[in-house]
Order: structure tokens, then sequence, then C-alpha cells
């Protein structure tokens, strides 16, 4: 039987195969019918003594019309798509049991959440999730929008987040997680510590005056976008708790322990329904 099918294949191409498998189905139908378990039809398919002629009979004469071209390519497509999206399916299913070991803070649709935000906003062949500077700021701005005339988190903000949590163009999805986390759901100090790193000079652990006033400025922002702020009093005591023209985390937090003890909570990402 396999020479006269390979015969056939050779002469028809691969839809012989098609007609064959189905064909080796009709053969047993009245017994198919009846029987459960599959690995039972299995075997007995395999051990059966088949009438060649008989056999070939039914797949090219039954399944001639019925076995296409386009049919076959039109379920071929369609169980691509479907094994795309089991692969998808089951690649984030990963991502998110991994990302609730790195980032417990999160609940598990809260991490189903920001997948989809960030999915949606890379191209649709990506596989790889990176984002670059681009997309970067477009997930952000989604979870973190502007309130009213504001923006939430400016331009040098997000360029400092970006440049100092990358070594590449993009950065993984992991060390954007790190900056959602923080961003979200760190504490106080966390999140005061972590616009210290961004925007301290990188030679040593201090803000000059410089940074200083830009970390003031863009952290105010983000954590009251509604809020009118004064800096004179924060510029004030900078001068009473500097050392030289820096200031080091200790005396930053100082500051704001004085001037901001009423400390808003971490900002929440857009769309409480659906993300937090």
């Amino acid at each position: 039987i396999s020479l006269r099918v390979l015969d056939w294949f050779f002469l028809d191409g691969v839809l012989v195969l098609f007609k064959t498998g189905l064909g080796l189905l009709k053969y047993h139908e009245p017994w198919l019918l009846k029987e459960a378990d599959p690995e039972r039809i299995v075997n007995d398919i395999k051990a059966a003594k088949y009438e060649v002629d008989e056999l070939l009979t039914i797949a090219f004469g039954y399944f001639e019309e019925q076995v296409t071209s386009d049919k076959v390519e039109q379920y071929r497509n369609l169980n691509k798509f479907r094994q795309i999206k089991d692969l998808e399916d089951n690649n984030k299913k990963r991502i998110i049991f991994e990302l609730q070991k790195l980032h417990p803070q999160f609940l598990n649709y809260e991490l189903n959440s920001i997948f989809d935000t960030v999915k949606r906003n890379l191209p649709a062949d990506c596989i790889i999730l990176s984002l670059d500077y681009f997309t970067f700021v477009k997930v952000i701005q989604s979870l973190f929008p502007s309130s009213g005339s504001h923006t939430k988190l400016d331009d040098q903000a997000l360029q400092e987040m970006f440049y100092k949590h990358q070594h590449t163009d993009t950065l993984t999805f992991n060390e954007f997680m790190v900056i959602v986390t923080v961003l979200a759901k760190a504490s106080r100090d966390d999140q005061l510590k972590f616009w210290f790193d961004l925007f301290k000079d990188p030679k040593n652990d201090y803000l000059t005056k410089e940074n200083f006033l830009r970390l003031l400025n863009s952290f105010l922002n983000f954590i009251s976008p509604d809020e009118y702020f004064s800096v004179d009093p924060y510029i004030l005591s900078f001068e009473e708790k500097r050392v030289g023209q820096t200031l080091s985390f200790a005396s930053l937090k100082e500051i704001f322990d004085q001037h901001a003890p009423n400390y808003p909570a971490p900002s929440r990402p857009a769309d409480e329904d659906n993300f937090i």
C-alpha cells in the first residue's frame, strides 16, 4: 500500500496524503464510531490488513472533490493561526508566572493588563518583548496618563528612566517592569530613591543644585500633577542642607519629610477597573 500511495504522491503531490489519511478513517468508519480509546484506534489502524484497491477507491473516489488545494490551504492557515495563538498564550502565561515571582506586589490580573498594554504597542510581528524609547513612552503614558493640562511624566523624567535602565537601544520587559513597579507600587522612600538615582551626578552619589531642581519639578509633578507646589521652601532647605554644592539622599529625604509630610500614595496607573 505504501508503494501505491508513494507512486500516486509523485504524480499528484501532497493532496494524495490528505486523501489517503481520510480514506483510512472512512475505511474503518463503522468501528471508529464505536471506539473511544484513541490509543487503541491508532494501534488498530496500524495493524489492520487492507484491500489496497478498495482503500484507494475510497480515498480517491469519495474524497476526490472534497479535498482540494484551496481547502487544504484554508485549513492549514486556520490551524497555523490556532497554533500561533496557543504559543502566544503559553508564552504569556510563562512570562506572567515569572513576573509574579519577581514582582509580588502585583496581582495576576494587574500583570496581565500591563503585559497586554505593552503587547498592543509593539509591532504585530514582534516576538521578543522589548521596548525602544518611542514604545516605552507610549506605554508609560498609557498607564500613567496626563491629568488635565498637566503631563504626569515629563520628557526629561522619561528619558532618564529609559536610558538609565538599559544597556542597549531597548528595554527588556523585566527592566520595564522594574520601572512600573516603582511608579505604581513603591513606598514613599523607595520612590524618592528612584528619582534620586535618576537625577544624581553619575560620578558620585549626590545631587547638584541644577539636578535637584530638575528632580523637584519632575517628581512633584508626578506625585500630584493637579496640585501647585511652591519650590521656594525646597530650595531654601537645599541651601541649608547641602554639602558644598551637592545634596545626599539622606538630606533629600529630610527635605521631603519637612515639606511634604503627607506624601501622596504611590501614583496609580490609569483605568483602575482594568489595571490596578
